[in-house]
């Protein structure tokens, strides 16, 4: 990081739009962090070819994105690179240093779209009995974490801030605080409900802080590696490879499950926190590879089709 801060020092534009980036839209320190190592990448190139960052010019950003594909980087980091880079100079043009946006006619690179990883709902089960069935000093938590994981298929980052006053129990829900700060509430079953209150009440994790899950610092909350470490042990009691297993893995599967038993992809959308449907719309894949099997395994003439003749 020390590196990167050192590329950007001559570049007060770029802090500006940092700035604008914590203040107005309030982008996690994650985010922040993968624009600022785009942004330096690219700020590296210019000083290499004795270049400048303003004025623009749409010829350099046509060579930096070819530049890239010389260094055979992946579709999925061109598009993420050049998307930082659109994000930059839209500021730009917002605060009156430049007149249009370079990158604005540059296509972004062609994505394969990859279908999420995610759990069967045998192997899930697997998962919550582990912890249901654990011997660990911590396991009332642990029966917290995966339930609640499970239940609402939020997302690591968001978990660990879950605290005391975001749980409504009246109308079994939770304040969940996502991406940009953006807020949405999303409800829990009666057995995540349970599993919450025993916790509460047996682990009792301070008030002080306010945390669900206080670390052993009390005003502070338990660590993302913590709670993967967690859930890799979880995963070898359940007899599931723990490669294979993770926070992301179950929001997956939280997802898959629920249109797999009918439910609306835009009311998944809003339960997931995605600001655009067609993230959410990926799901839809596994659903047809699903229903493919279905009609493979199932209907009374797929095993005759192959041996038909006319």
């Amino acid at each position: 990081m020390s590196k990167i801060k050192n590329n950007l020092a001559p570049y007060p534009e770029v802090e500006q739009f940092i700035e604008m980036l914590a203040s107005e839209i309030g982008a996690s320190p994650n985010t922040i962090s993968a624009y600022l190592s785009d942004i330096s990448h690219f700020v590296d190139y210019l000083d290499k070819n004795s270049l400048h960052l303003l004025p623009p010019s749409k010829t350099v950003m046509m060579e930096y994105i070819s530049s890239l594909q010389d260094l055979g980087l992946s579709d999925r980091t061109k598009a993420r690179r050049l998307s930082a880079l659109r994000s930059l100079y839209a500021f730009f043009v917002r605060e009156k240093k430049i007149e249009s946006n370079p990158t604005k006619l540059i296509d972004r690179p062609k994505q394969g779209r990859r279908l999420p990883k995610f759990l069967t709902e045998s192997e899930t089960e697997a998962l919550i009995n582990a912890a249901y069935s654990s011997n660990h000093p911590d396991c009332a938590r642990r029966v917290v974490f995966i339930e609640l994981l499970y239940a609402t298929g939020m997302r690591i980052s968001e978990l660990i801030q879950i605290k005391l006053s975001d749980i409504q129990w009246l109308d079994e829900c939770l304040l969940i605080t996502g991406k940009g700060n953006k807020q949405r509430i999303v409800p829990f079953n009666q057995s995540t409900k349970s599993a919450l209150i025993h916790y509460i009440q047996n682990s009792q994790p301070s008030s002080k802080s306010g945390w669900l899950f206080p670390s052993s610092n009390p005003t502070s909350h338990l660590t993302r590696q913590r709670f993967f470490q967690i859930i890799k042990e979880l995963a070898v009691d359940a007899g599931l490879d723990p490669l294979k297993v993770s926070p992301h893995v179950i929001r997956h599967a939280f997802a898959t499950h629920l249109l797999n038993h009918g439910a609306n992809l835009l009311n998944v959308q809003k339960l997931l926190g995605h600001s655009d449907i067609a993230t959410t719309e990926i799901y839809t894949h596994i659903m047809t590879d699903k229903l493919k099997e279905t009609v493979f395994n199932h209907h009374p003439l797929s095993t005759r089709g192959a041996h038909r003749t006319h």
